[in-house]
Parts: C-alpha cells; structure tokens; sequence
C-alpha cells in the first residue's frame, strides 16, 4: 500500500502546485509570478522531504500527506504577501520589507498556533502520528522563514523599484 501512496501522493502534490499556481496567477493577474512564488513555497516541501530521507524516517499515510498541507499553508501566506504588495503599489526592496512589516506578526501568530497544534502530535503514543507531527512542524517552520525572508527579495525582485527621472 505505501509503495502506491508515495507516488500517488506526489502526483496530487504536483497538480495541486500546477492548479494553485495558476489560480494565484490569475487572482494576482501576474504570470509572472508564478515561478517567483513556486521557490519560496517548495524550498519547505523539499527541505523536509530531505530530511525525512536523511533521518531514515518510515512512510506512512500521515507522513505522504505532510507536504501537500505545508503547501497549502505556505502559498496561503505567499498570496497574502503578493495581493499587499500590489493592492497599496509597494514596489522594489523598500516595498517588500514594508510588507514584511505589516505582514510579519501575523504571519508569525499563525505559525505559532499551526506548529503548536502540530507538536501536541509529537508527544502521541503512535509513530506514525509522532514522525507526520514532527515534520508538518519541521515544514510550517520552515515556511514562516521563507515567508519572511526569500519572499521578500524575490518580490522586490520581481517588482523593481521605478527609478524617477530629473
């Protein structure tokens, strides 16, 4: 049965970055966004893909499911970042870190419930539920970093700063 899951659970994570993607471009009516969002959203999904791998970790049910949520989570946090930017015409490196400023404390309040809630889990009496605990942890934390610090200069990035002309 694991030996079906993992790929299936691929799969669907791969169409849900497709789908979500899409969706985020449209809503924000930017195509090109869509790569500049997939990084900071990804960096966590494979961060704790690479550790579960290096820590030998056992797939289970729960554990396929860890990186379709943290995505989920993420690109929620993402979209919020982009539509503050575009809707108050935040542009560049001094733009971003105004958003981060606005967005940061609840960006920051929201990990703190989801990973408190997920570390109740670690404490269980099931491994299963202890290791998908563990990682939807190990990815929110890690998603609220690059919330906070590669989605920032990826935005500047992809909104420069006008210059003004004498």
């Amino acid at each position: 049965m694991i030996e079906a899951l993992v790929p299936g659970q691929a799969w669907s994570c791969v169409w849900a970055v497709l789908v979500v993607s899409v969706l985020a471009g449209f809503l924000l009516r930017s195509a090109i966004l869509l790569p500049v969002m997939w990084i900071p959203n990804l960096v966590p999904i494979l961060a704790v893909a690479g550790v579960a791998g290096w820590l030998r970790l056992p797939v289970s049910g729960p554990s396929a499911l860890v990186a379709s949520m943290v995505f989920g989570l993420i690109v929620d946090d993402t979209i919020h970042f982009f539509a503050r930017m575009r809707e108050e015409g935040l542009r560049g490196l001094r733009g971003a870190r105004r958003t981060v400023a606005r967005l940061g404390t609840p960006f920051v309040a929201t990990t703190l419930v989801i990973v408190s809630g997920a570390v109740v889990g670690v404490f269980g009496s099931v491994r299963p539920t202890r290791t998908f605990s563990w990682l939807l942890a190990l990815g929110v934390g890690l998603a609220l970093a690059c919330d906070l610090f590669i989605t920032p200069r990826l935005a500047a990035l992809s909104h420069p700063s006008r210059r003004k002309r004498p």
